[in-house]
């Protein structure tokens, strides 16, 4: 058997070996507890129904490729209701040069002079016939001098004989009384019952050896795709928290209307919290990933283990349950939004008498629009390869500036003619300021001017004047009315923000 340096603990039955040591009629028995914490071996002994008329001695005795190893442990006393108890430390590496590994027979064993036998003995591992060996080698090989803990006898022969008479009158001569009798079935009971609990555990050690142990290399495969799962999860959160990131960056350059702040500070709030979210889910990954790397050396281990497990996974449900009503606010917040844009358009409606002239002439131009749109369906199915020349074949001129003085003609586009007009327009066609302004305005330009050698292309973008707007690629602004200086325009003014392809 091999022993745990750091802790074992093992039950060895111990049962009657010889007859003649007995108390009474009934048979001996007794239990023995070898225990090993931390390096340092401790062994315990009850015994119950041996003759207190003998000297015993507590020996382990181990067999190897038929060389037989002993140590004795020390003197084992019975009193004179036929109990006995045990104990002692030992070092489990160094019993008179072995280890305790060495030894699969525990024997509470008498020697005198002329024999050696042994009143209870157990067995580490399988039962085996050793005593026919040892007392061979034991009478020819080892001195008595080699058991410390052995006290010769100092009574003759004759002494024995009469000790053997006394025996015999005792056995038939003195009756046990009713009370001492009730205390002798006490006490069976009490054995029988540490007995069961012993059979219980040898039970248990059967049942986990009998156990199909997986091979190493597929527990190792498990293992590893376990741990491949966690780091694919990490990596997924990594991802995510990167998208977040970039969305906030977006909501604080301006990409809402600056009268959605309200809005953009909720959006704001829940990245937030999905990002304290997603930290958390990180320390679990964590936590679950040393669970996985970690091997339980004994059963409280093994249990804390299990509870941590039970642990890990209701706050995993409790995350869960976390994200699933941040989802829920965000249902309710793009709820919101669409209540605002529906409010919006209702108040421009009421409001509409109201508007500055400068105003007037933009809505007259989306009306403009709206008059001179396309019908798609009707159009006629041509090939024209040349992106540039269907923009001018199909697309609605517009003149959206006042008292324009130069030659650019402008066209009514949508993102997706932004796609092949030059070289770097295909990166406007997804811009999110850009795709924001169409789906509010209905529309985007496009400007063609033409100086009789190279056509250059200017990309116009609907919006509204402000004086905090950030977006470097998008600076440049021409209200309507060219007759209104850039520089005292007031916020809110209607224009186009313009952008050279």
């Amino acid at each position: 058997m091999i022993y745990s340096r750091r802790y074992s603990r093992n039950f060895v039955p111990l049962k009657q070996d010889s007859t003649k040591h007995n108390l009474d009629f009934r048979p001996s028995l007794g239990r023995c507890v070898i225990e090993i914490k931390e390096g340092k071996g401790k062994i315990n002994i009850y015994a119950q129904g041996i003759s207190p008329k003998a000297d015993y001695h507590l020996e382990l005795v181990g067999f190897e490729k038929g060389n037989i190893k002993n140590v004795c442990l020390g003197k084992f006393n019975v009193d004179a209701y036929g109990k006995g108890e045990f104990s002692t430390s030992f070092n489990p590496d160094n019993m008179n040069n072995n280890k305790i590994e060495d030894f699969n027979v525990v024997s509470i064993m008498v020697k005198d002079e002329n024999n050696i036998s042994s009143a209870l003995v157990g067995y580490i591992g399988n039962e085996i016939d050793w005593q026919d060996s040892y007392k061979a080698n034991a009478i020819i090989n080892i001195p008595k001098d080699n058991c410390s803990c052995i006290e010769k006898p100092e009574d003759n022969a004759g002494n024995g004989n009469n000790q053997n008479n006394d025996n015999n009158e005792n056995n038939t001569n003195n009756k046990p009384s009713d009370f001492e009798q009730g205390l002798i079935d006490k006490e069976e009971g009490l054995i029988d019952r540490e007995q069961g609990l012993i059979d219980r555990e040898q039970g248990l050690d059967e049942k986990e050896k009998n156990k199909i142990k997986m091979p190493l290399d597929e527990y190792e495969r498990k293992l590893n795709e376990r741990l491949d799962g966690l780091a694919e999860k990490e990596k997924g959160l990594a991802e995510k928290e990167k998208g977040l990131l970039e969305k906030e960056r977006a909501l604080n350059q301006g990409f809402l209307p600056t009268d959605d702040k309200e809005l953009r500070q909720k959006e704001l709030d829940l990245i937030k919290k999905e990002m304290e979210l997603i930290k958390i889910e990180q320390d679990l990954i964590d936590r679950e990933r040393k669970l996985i790397r970690t091997n339980p050396t004994s059963e409280r281990e093994k249990g804390l283990i299990e509870k941590e497990k039970g642990v890990l996974e209701r706050e995993q449900g409790l995350l869960q349950r976390e994200k699933g009503l941040i989802e829920k606010e965000k249902g309710l917040l793009e709820i919101e939004k669409g209540m605002r844009e529906k409010n919006k358009y209702t108040n421009q409606k009421i409001e509409e008498p109201q508007l500055d002239s400068n105003h007037q002439n933009f809505k007259n131009m989306l009306n403009s629009i709206k008059k001179s749109m396309i019908n798609i369906e009707n159009m006629e199915n041509k090939k024209i390869t040349n992106n540039i020349d269907y923009i001018k074949s199909k697309n609605a001129t517009m003149s959206p500036f006042v008292n324009s003085e130069n030659n650019i003609t402008w066209y009514r586009i949508s993102p997706c003619d932004l796609t092949n007009i030059s070289d770097n327009s295909f990166k406007y066609s997804s811009n999110p300021f850009v795709f924001m302004s169409y789906r509010k305005y209905k529309h985007l330009m496009l400007g063609i001017n033409n100086d009789g050698e190279n056509e250059t292309y200017t990309l116009a973008i609907p919006c509204r004047y402000e004086k905090d707007f950030n977006l470097k690629d998008f600076k440049q602004f021409l209200p309507i009315d060219n007759n209104i200086s850039t520089k005292n325009i007031d916020n809110g003014e209607y224009g186009y923000r313009l952008v050279n392809l």
